[in-house]
């Protein structure tokens, strides 16, 4: 099939990510001028080999360190605006967040302990032809601290008295 004409949705479940995530968009290096939210899911040769015959954009990075393994990737992007994702979820100790714009970029730097995702194609014409995987659906399970599972039934039952129990001022 070729690119620009793809039509099946692909269901991943427990992605490794080939490199750091970047679902808050950010742009400290210059290279991601629109600001794009993306993830890119490692591909074993097998996988990426079928992904590119059917036209997906399979991606290669030869490591300077070890040119005889390349890195082979499904760069998947995420759009909370013109097309969101159908679910989008966070699961942090069993209860699921819901992701939106504000709240996605903590995943950046979260303790990721699984992903399952639904790709759907983009296909575009203009001013190319090809494909583009965005995000369907999306569930991260987050792992949590040990300190905060030893700390969680105290937060939780103090979130909704924000008051301290001392005066700041010094009154």
């Amino acid at each position: 099939m070729a690119a620009g004409n793809i039509h099946n949705n692909l269901v991943f479940e427990n992605v490794t990510l080939a490199f750091r995530p970047n679902f808050s968009g950010s742009d400290p290096h210059g290279y991601n001028d629109r600001h794009q939210r993306y993830f890119d899911i490692k591909l074993d040769d097998e996988m990426a080999k079928d992904l590119a015959d059917e036209g997906w954009p399979v991606r290669t990075y030869i490591p300077k360190n070890d040119p005889d393994n390349p890195i082979l990737s499904l760069r998947v992007f995420i759009r909370f605006d013109k097309v969101p994702p159908r679910y989008a979820y966070m699961i942090v100790d069993r209860r699921p967040v819901k992701l939106n714009a504000e709240n996605v970029g903590t995943l950046d730097y979260a303790d990721i302990s699984n992903i399952d995702v639904e790709v759907r194609p983009y296909n575009y014409s203009q001013p190319r032809v090809g494909t583009k995987a965005m995000v369907e659906s999306i569930y991260v399970e987050i792992r949590e601290s040990k300190l905060y599972e030893k700390y969680a039934d105290i937060i939780e039952s103090s979130e909704d008295n924000d008051d301290l129990p001392f005066d700041v001022n010094g009154d």
